[in-house]
């Protein structure tokens, strides 16, 4: 029996995906080896399944990255306080290589949607919530990349 392409690159995806949620839930940020292999095994799928130039992916990462690190450094200008980590801001960038420009507002609706949820369900267990509290970013911009994956991209074809 062997797999397909999509199939693997699925797989692939999802096993780095679980690393995130792991190291991201139990110690609040995001590794940076574990977002360097998001960026190169995306890249390297978008190349062998979407015959997606090497440069063209690393440079759209690149753009990701500043427009994130910019609405990051923005929020926290106006605010006094951080909003995105620089773990998740990576993982944006990378990210970015396994889906399309088009699709990325959308995993960043399910994540920013399915922590929302956590929050409001912890806050309605336990109390109110604060804005000072922390919360892991990590496991839900996984669950929107996953999804985005799987609805735009990469759907499995067997």
């Amino acid at each position: 029996m062997s797999l397909d392409a999509p199939l693997t690159a699925t797989i692939i995806l999802a096993l780095q995906l679980i690393a995130v949620c792991w190291f991201d839930w139990r110690s609040l940020r995001i590794p940076n080896a574990l977002n360097a292999t998001i960026l190169l095994t995306g890249t390297a799928t978008a190349a062998a399944l979407f015959a997606a130039p090497l440069g063209a992916s690393l440079f759209k990462a690149a753009c990701v990255w500043l427009s994130f690190f910019i609405l990051a450094k923005a929020f926290e200008n106006l605010r006094g306080r951080q909003g995105l980590g620089g773990g998740d801001i990576k993982f944006l960038a990378a990210a970015s290589t396994w889906i399309n420009l088009e699709t990325l507002p959308w995993a960043v609706l399910i994540a920013s949607l399915s922590a929302l949820a956590l929050i409001g369900a912890k806050a309605m267990v336990s109390g109110a919530a604060t804005a000072a509290q922390r919360h892991a970013f990590g496991p839900h911009l996984s669950l929107g990349l996953f999804s985005t994956w799987l609805a735009f991209a990469g759907a499995p074809t067997t």
